[in-house]
């Protein structure tokens, strides 16, 4: 195991790679992890139709959140910038609508990647339902309706709703797109070691021992492999440590799903590195990968605001079925559910790994 132990010290040796494997995503995490309030949920409400049912709705919701001020075209940019978790719009007519009997929703926003809005808008639901039931029984005479509308005001319908889980949670989910990114960077410019022994002919040296060809992809994929695992490892304790994330009731199932993702980013830098001429033609070939497959598979954004043609294209990047699989393990308690995200990321790495073993038949040549 010496090609495999060799490849370790040099890794770590490299300050370069101690940045890139642990102290650039820990910057981009420390980010996120910090700068997310945990009280009250932030949302806004737009109200056109501007009757006494509309503002019943405003108070009503105004008393259980952070109520903000903005106009309906900011919602989009709002919500992505995490400035409010929830908006709701209130057209104009909705009121006469309901006294009317006609079956209208109100529209509700949010970012789908989170669930810290689910209890306010099962709330916001709950009581349209009971408003629409009380239109019925007063036949669409809007001077009954209010009139019921009072007694319901003065009853028993209280509430108090809190996030559902914590917002530690959602902010160490967001996080984790970076500790996919962390390792995609890592995997594959680590894995161009072999590059860099053609380049040198240490390559050609390492055959003149008694070590198969075999024997020498095994180890150094078992050796970034290894140092992968590390990263996630020591990445997943400083944030639970030092940060304080929240990863849910089951953290081994998030463990696995991110040891088998190493496997994939270990294996794409095998056959980025085995298709690659030279170091600085890989180099090219990585900048290529990582920022598309990141953007694509939800590193940086929740993939629902992309275009549907995007999100239909980002099924095919394997960052988008590990973030997928995390998302499954925040809220599950069992390895099981998550087992379709985690047969496909193997398929990804076997995929990669059989490319690579093509490329490098004419090693020996």
């Amino acid at each position: 195991m010496s090609i495999f132990i060799n490849n370790i010290k040099r890794i770590i040796r490299d300050k370069g790679n101690i940045i890139t494997m642990i102290l650039t995503p820990l910057i981009f995490i420390m980010f996120i992890m910090g700068n997310g309030n945990i009280n009250k949920l932030n949302a806004a409400v737009i109200d056109k139709d501007n009757t006494s049912l509309s503002k019943m709705i405003v108070n009503m919701i105004s008393s259980n959140v952070n109520l903000k001020d903005i106009k309906e075209e900011e919602i989009s940019g709002k919500l992505l910038n995490e400035q409010i978790d929830y908006a709701l719009v209130i057209d104009k007519g909705f009121t006469e609508k309901i006294i009317k009997g006609e079956d209208i929703k109100l529209k509700g926003y949010k970012i789908k990647e989170t669930n810290i809005s689910v209890p306010l808008n099962i709330y916001i639901n709950s009581f349209v339902s009971s408003i629409k039931n009380i239109a019925k029984s007063c036949g669409g005479d809007s001077k009954k309706f209010y009139k019921a509308l009072e007694y319901y005001e003065d009853g028993s319908f209280k509430a108090e709703f809190k996030p559902l889980g914590n917002r530690k949670r959602v902010l160490t989910y967001s996080s984790l797109g970076f500790v996919v990114m962390g390792m995609l960077i890592f995997s594959l410019t680590s894995s161009n070691l072999s590059l860099e022994d053609k380049r040198n002919k240490t390559f050609y040296r390492v055959f003149s021992a008694p070590i198969s060809t075999k024997s020498y992809m095994f180890q150094n994929i078992l050796s970034y492999y290894v140092l992968s695992i590390f990263q996630t490892i020591i990445l997943f304790l400083f944030m639970i440590k030092v940060l304080g994330a929240d990863f849910g009731p089951n953290i081994k199932s998030i463990f696995i799903l991110f040891s088998a993702f190493s496997l994939v980013a270990v294996t794409l830098g095998f056959l980025i590195s085995s298709i690659s001429k030279d170091g600085r033609q890989a180099g090219a070939i990585i900048s290529l990968v990582i920022t598309p497959m990141c953007m694509l598979g939800g590193c940086f954004w929740p993939r629902e605001i992309m275009p549907k043609f995007l999100i239909e294209i980002s099924n095919f990047v394997p960052t988008t079925w590990v973030l997928k699989g995390a998302k499954k393990a925040f809220f599950s308690t069992g390895v099981w559910d998550i087992k379709y995200e985690l047969i496909i990321l193997l398929l990804f790495a076997t995929v990669f790994f059989l490319l690579g073993i093509i490329k490098k038949a004419d090693i020996d040549k």
